[in-house]
């Protein structure tokens, strides 16, 4: 009994000793990736200003894990909902306890590409719409947060894929006229993914 409450003694003692020795972003990020002590949490767990964050910033993602690493912070694992990488992983980002998003000092080819994301994204698809696994198998999809499960799902049950789903066009989405106010838009139909790639060209045009 007194090597378990040790153990335990000596486990938060290094715990606080690491947690003493943060004094970056940086060095918090590394400290949840080398973390041992990382639990799985439900996205409804996650604190508000991170749900916020991934949902305004990160409008072509969504989330496939949280991991909460002991008194450090959160590491969320993310998928694409790009048409280019449909259901394929994201890098991972991390958060503090409170949910501040916490930044690398050095920006990644992904990190650049997230900043464009939400330029591109001056619309909204209109659904229901139809996407086609990587086993050739093509579900209806009647929701964004649908769309989201069931990409989680299928690549939980197929881990070691690496193949991208597609949608099946066409695709009709509503086209945003101005993009502050949300309040007037015109649809157009999208018949293949060089289309879709022109529209979200346009989108980041229109917001520089």
């Amino acid at each position: 009994m007194r090597i378990i409450y040790f153990l335990t003694f000596l486990a938060l003692v290094l715990t606080s000793c690491e947690v003493d020795k943060i004094n970056s972003d940086d060095d918090l990020i590394e400290s949840i990736i080398n973390s041992d002590e990382k639990i799985v949490v439900l996205e409804t767990e996650l604190p508000i200003d991170s749900k916020q964050f991934i949902d305004e910033e990160l409008p072509e993602e969504f989330i496939d894990r949280s991991l909460l690493a002991n008194d450090l912070g959160f590491e969320i694992e993310m998928r694409n909902l790009d048409y280019k990488d449909l259901g394929l992983k994201k890098e991972n980002i991390y958060f503090d306890l409170t949910g501040k998003k916490l930044e690398k000092s050095k920006k990644s080819k992904q990190d650049k590409k997230r900043e464009n994301a939400k330029k591109e994204k001056c619309y909204y698809i209109q659904y229901p719409i139809k996407i086609k696994l990587p086993d050739e198998k093509i579900v209806e999809i009647s929701s964004k947060k649908e769309l989201s499960q069931v990409l989680k799902e299928w690549y939980k049950k197929n881990p070691d894929v690496k193949v991208k789903s597609t949608y099946i066009y066409p695709i009709t989405v509503k086209v945003f006229i101005d993009d502050k106010t949300m309040d007037e838009y015109e649809e157009y139909d999208l018949n293949s993914d060089d289309e879709f790639g022109e529209l979200k060209e346009r989108c980041k045009q229109s917001s520089d």
